[in-house]
């Protein structure tokens, strides 16, 4: 009960016995009456609605129309990046990622980068994963044709190190999703003893800080290092061995998704735990990666695209839908 209000009562029911004016009847319906204020009282903090109580309804309905109102509300430019946050989101939901016996590869519920650029590009970075390790990572993104129209477009990686049944893209094409190569051998580094996944996690930091990964831009642009991302894009447990995964990107100074990716892997050996790098283009450009002064991966430049139904590449990029912003899906929806 508030104090200043049970003060009061106290004070009034000294004065009501000490007058002898009023019977213990009209004592009792004084302070029925002063509980009824305090207990109805605006200052004092309401219980929720209880299940099947009419108001709970209108409860929701108060919602959804504030929901409605912020959108109203909303620039025209805020109101469309959300309405694009939720495509992507439904996109990768919808995008079935299976291995060849059957375990499902669960899409991370959180999406891992976000980005806009100049030229009105943006995009959502998604990674897919059984539990262990990242087996894909995409981007889902889109840039303007005009006013009133978006062309969608699909970036994607495969880390997998189980064999993937082919994805299909909405019908427009198939992946047939190609096992994880490329890890880098001559960066292992062997730890002597077994440590907590924290500990693995600030090891793992030491090992991407200490890489450099350089861009060609255009024929006279060159990006000589790339920016590393102060967290990893994403990073998983195996919850029976302990052993850690994180996925390190590296971003250019034109603000898009990461260009360049390293998947670093604790694995158990005989003298402890070795650490397994996985380089991973995320662009067209050429791309090589340092360690210490010396080159330890490259990758071309992709300069010409198949546009076959099938894609087997490790690393693609392909234009999807062209949509109207008219059929853009509406925001405030559940995840799907």
């Amino acid at each position: 009960m508030n104090g200043r209000y049970a003060k009061r009562t106290r004070r009034t029911m000294l004065l009501v016995e000490s007058s002898g004016k009023l019977s213990r009847f009209a004592l009792r319906c004084l302070v029925i009456g002063i509980a009824s204020a305090i207990f109805t009282h605006p200052m004092i903090a309401q219980d929720s609605p209880v299940a099947g109580d009419p108001f709970d309804g209108q409860v929701a309905d108060q919602r959804k129309e504030d929901e409605s109102v912020r959108n109203a509300t909303a620039s025209p430019a805020a109101l469309l990046n959300s309405k694009l946050r939720q495509l992507y989101l439904e996109s990768a939901h919808g995008l079935k990622v299976v291995s060849d016996d059957s375990e499902p590869i669960s899409l991370v519920p959180k999406t891992v980068f976000t980005w806009t650029s100049s030229g009105d590009w943006s995009g959502d970075v998604f990674a897919w994963a059984n539990g262990e390790t990242i087996q894909i990572v995409g981007c889902i993104g889109s840039y303007r044709l005009d006013d009133q129209s978006r062309q969608l477009f699909y970036e994607f990686h495969s880390f997998a190190n189980v064999s993937l049944r082919d994805v299909d893209f909405d019908g427009r094409f198939v992946w047939r999703v190609p096992m994880r190569s490329g890890s880098l051998d001559a960066i292992r580094v062997a730890n002597s003893r077994r440590s907590t996944p924290a500990a693995q996690l600030i090891r793992m930091r030491q090992h991407a800080n200490a890489i450099e990964i350089g861009m060609q831009v255009t024929d006279d642009e060159v990006e000589r290092e790339l920016r590393l991302l102060p967290q990893p894009l994403t990073r998983m447990t195996n919850t029976s061995s302990s052993l850690h995964t994180a996925l390190f990107g590296w971003v250019s100074s034109s603000g898009t998704d990461p260009e360049a990716m390293l998947l670093i892997q604790a694995e158990q050996a005989d003298d402890g735990l070795t650490w397994q790098f996985t380089p991973a283009r995320f662009t067209t450009r050429e791309l090589w990666m340092s360690r210490d002064g010396h080159e330890v991966w490259r990758a071309d430049a992709i300069t010409r695209w198949s546009n076959d139904l099938l894609v087997s590449d490790p690393y693609f990029y392909r234009t999807g839908a062209v949509l109207m912003n008219s059929e853009l899906p509406d925001v405030g929806n559940e995840n799907p």
